[in-house]
């Protein structure tokens, strides 16, 4: 009997969409999604941003193998795309103060740089996509594989201010 495995369309799907978030000042880790005790696939992340000063913002999507610490984080509530899946296995943290602790850094493993620019109109975003077959999504093994969108990455990283206003939409699946 040949062996067949449940395409992803079919697996449960969930999002987090964020609006008009304002970060801490110089943000480390906004967002933490993890601590599924499954498998979690990361399909579409992407971040945008306004402000009162236009500069090229850097992001990074950091894997960390420990959850984050202190600060001031909210829980979110994730959304199903069917409302026959089950609630999401994963927490998602939103933090509005910087971690006082990151969890240990494992990698980078997808980054790039957007315009965060004035007035209301978003024209630029960063984003990350692997909901196509032929590219292999982020992938979460178990309860201490984490996915950070971070502000602080590259050789230069650029401050967020008190101004700045992002928009984040994450994407994933669950098995």
């Amino acid at each position: 009997m040949p062996g067949f495995t449940i395409l992803d369309s079919g697996l449960a799907t969930y999002n987090i969409v964020i609006l008009t978030f304002t970060p801490a000042a110089t943000a480390t880790d906004v967002l933490q999604l993890g601590g599924f005790g499954g498998s979690t696939k990361v399909r579409w992340v992407s971040v945008s941003g306004t402000t009162t000063t236009a500069r090229q913002q850097p992001v990074g999507l950091l894997r960390r193998s420990a959850v984050n610490t202190g600060g001031t984080s909210t829980l979110q509530t994730p959304q199903k795309a069917d409302s026959a899946d089950g609630a999401s296995q994963n927490t998602v943290r939103l933090w509005t103060v910087n971690p006082a602790g990151l969890g240990t850094l494992v990698g980078m493993v997808a980054g790039g740089t957007f315009a965060v620019t004035t007035g209301s109109a978003i024209q630029d975003r960063a984003i990350f996509q692997y909901e196509f077959q032929t590219s292999k999504p982020i992938v979460l093994n178990g309860g201490n594989d984490l996915l950070s969108i971070n502000f602080q990455v590259g050789t230069a990283p650029i401050a967020t201010v008190a101004a700045d206003k992002f928009d984040m939409d994450i994407w994933w699946t669950e098995r």
